[in-house]
């Protein structure tokens, strides 16, 4: 006998005639219910044993669909810097010496192992001995020195050149390369990161200045975890989809994705827009107030980036920046919490420093706040003592003038803006707030383009909001040290501390991670003493992708493009498996 023979019998018109037609009304009921009851609660016990007893697990096959605001020019990692679309789709299609693994260090990628000798100036790697070119040919340490002397050469105008200037390069076997420093290095792994290898064979017969003329830079042929398939465009050129494989030779963790297929448009609102009518499986990059925007069920994952935005002063061109006490002013007055809340509706940190409360070497009390920010009352009274007063018949309004060298100098600024709408917001907030302490402030919104060639390349600016991008364990050297005040150094506030230029080169070179991290620490205190700049935010990156889709962690990316690092554990594809034991 089983349940199965009493359903039966019970449901027989024998049986019914039987017994069940001769029940009350109110007995059926109660019958009914029961058997309504002892169903339900079989069902509940077989689902909660079949969750506590089985798991999801990824299988083979799908395809992704990725969507992208911009366009390809050139898919190749030693020019892909400048181009965040060319940067996501060398980061699939090409590999590194290492990667990042996600919590703010290194993985090995290409390589198996990295010996490090004579006190950081020479780095022997070992690659694996199972990586190939998506074309079949293997991948060797000559492709390593080929990438690293094609970088190094003028000709070729990567935007790596500075980075391996002084680099020198030994073939050691087909599998071994030693990388020798003219002086100890101890960040040189970001470098390593960065390299993304390209293969001679293709290349090595081609001048370096006409690689950017190569076919390859529209089909190109890496190592990476995908490989080229093809490409669609429109009869005016709009490259439309961007098709890739699964690198079934791949030498690491092979994807379970089978295609990803990236799919470009002009600007976000389309983006949105084909994310919600199903085009599109996943996109990133989308402001914080364009999320109410998108209406169909979806996971949001938040990344943090070493990455954060400043009001940078440039001392040389106004005098009233060199008053100590109108850079402590400006930044007193700012309410940052508040500019967060308004143009990231909360979805970014607040900067301190030159350090974010997420990296290696960030030290809280260094970059604590010892007044009260958003304070006007404050910010009025230091600009007061300071002899910053505003005139009684001032015909331009509430403007504060001060007496130098004999002349009457107004407190005001003009302030260059990149033509973003985060960063053109955030500067009308500040125009509101710096007015009501008798600032006058001139906003000029410009072009990236306009902000590289007429204002970085001669650091024509009074004040600039501009952002720098770090790395997890920060090499400040480009930003804060005195010998990159111009081009094409990155420090735009023009700062200068004989102290901090020798503690940055210190923490370059020394072995000892934890007198390296006390250094930072005394770095950050002394910058914030000197109020080179006011720092504002680190926005988070938003990154939203369909429910379908498993496998995927929040993590720390030093850029974008990192959101991949980890897509060969992408799946759309799952079943159900009986756990072990």
């Amino acid at each position: 006998m089983n349940i199965l023979y009493w359903l039966k019998k019970f449901f027989s018109p024998k049986f019914q005639q039987a017994v069940f037609i001769k029940l009350s009304l109110r007995e059926k009921l109660i019958l009914l219910g029961g058997i309504a009851i002892f169903i339900t609660s079989g069902f509940l016990l077989f689902s909660q044993w079949f969750n506590q007893n089985t798991q999801t697990i990824p299988i083979n096959g799908g395809t992704l669909k990725e969507g992208i605001v911009g366009q390809p020019t050139f898919i190749n990692p030693i020019f892909s810097q400048s181009n965040e679309v060319d940067r996501d789709l060398s980061s699939l299609i090409f590999s590194s010496i290492l990667k990042s693994n996600g919590g703010g260090g290194f993985a090995f990628d290409l390589a198996f192992d990295i010996k490090v000798e004579e006190e950081g100036k020479v780095w022997n790697i070992y690659l694996k001995d199972n990586i190939f070119w998506h074309d079949g040919k293997q991948l060797t340490s000559d492709d390593v020195i080929f990438t690293i002397e094609t970088i190094q050469n003028p000709a070729t105008r990567s935007p790596l050149f500075t980075s391996w200037q002084g680099v020198t390069t030994e073939r050691v076997s087909k599998r071994a390369v030693k990388l020798i420093l003219k002086n100890p290095y101890y960040f040189f792994e970001n470098n390593l990161r960065d390299l993304k290898i390209i293969p001679q064979h293709l290349f090595a017969n081609i001048p370096p200045e006409n690689i950017k003329l190569s076919e390859y830079g529209l089909t190109p042929i890496g190592s990476g975890p995908f490989k080229f398939k093809s490409v669609k465009k429109r009869r005016d050129g709009f490259i439309t989809d961007f098709i890739l494989e699964a690198n079934k030779d791949y030498y690491d963790k092979k994807p379970y994705l089978n295609n990803l297929v990236i799919k470009f448009y002009p600007n976000e609102e389309e983006l949105i827009r084909a994310f919600n009518y199903r085009l599109i499986d996943s996109f990133g990059g989308i402001s914080a107030k364009n999320l109410k925007e998108v209406y169909r069920r979806h996971q949001l994952f938040e990344f943090y980036q070493p990455k954060y935005y400043a009001l940078f002063f440039n001392q040389t061109l106004t005098k009233p920046l060199q008053d100590k006490n109108v850079r402590i002013a400006l930044n007193l007055a700012l309410d940052k919490s508040s500019i967060i809340k308004k143009v990231f509706d909360g979805r970014a940190f607040v900067a301190e420093g030159p350090i974010l409360p997420f990296m290696k070497g960030y030290n809280r009390i260094a970059n604590e706040t010892q007044e009260e920010t958003g304070s006007l009352k404050k910010a009025e009274e230091i600009l007061e003592t300071a002899g910053w007063k505003i005139k009684e018949n001032d015909e331009n309004g509430k403007i504060r003038s001060k007496l130098i060298e004999n002349q009457e100098t107004p407190l005001e600024f003009e302030v260059i803006v990149p033509q973003s709408e985060i960063l053109i917001e955030t500067a009308r907030i500040l125009e509101e707030i710096w007015t009501k302490i008798g600032v006058k402030v001139n906003l000029k919104i410009v072009s990236l383009t306009e902000i590289e060639n007429n204002y970085f390349n001669n650091r024509s600016y009074q004040i600039i909001i501009f952002g720098n991008i770090l790395n997890n364990e920060p090499d400040l050297f480009s930003f804060w040290h005195s010998s990159q005040k111009f081009p094409p150094g990155l420090n735009l506030a023009l700062y200068e501390n004989k102290t901090v230029d020798a503690l940055i080169e210190k923490s370059r070179q020394n072995p000892d991670q934890e007198e390296r991290l006390k250094d930072l620490t005394s770095i950050q205190d002394l910058i914030k003493q000197d109020r080179p700049a006011v720092f504002l935010y680190s926005p988070i990156y938003l990154y939203i992708v369909s429910n379908k889709l498993k496998g995927l962690e929040t993590k720390v990316i030093t850029l974008p493009s990192e959101r991949f690092i980890d897509i060969s554990n992408w799946s759309i594809k799952q079943i159900k498996e009986i756990k072990n034991g």
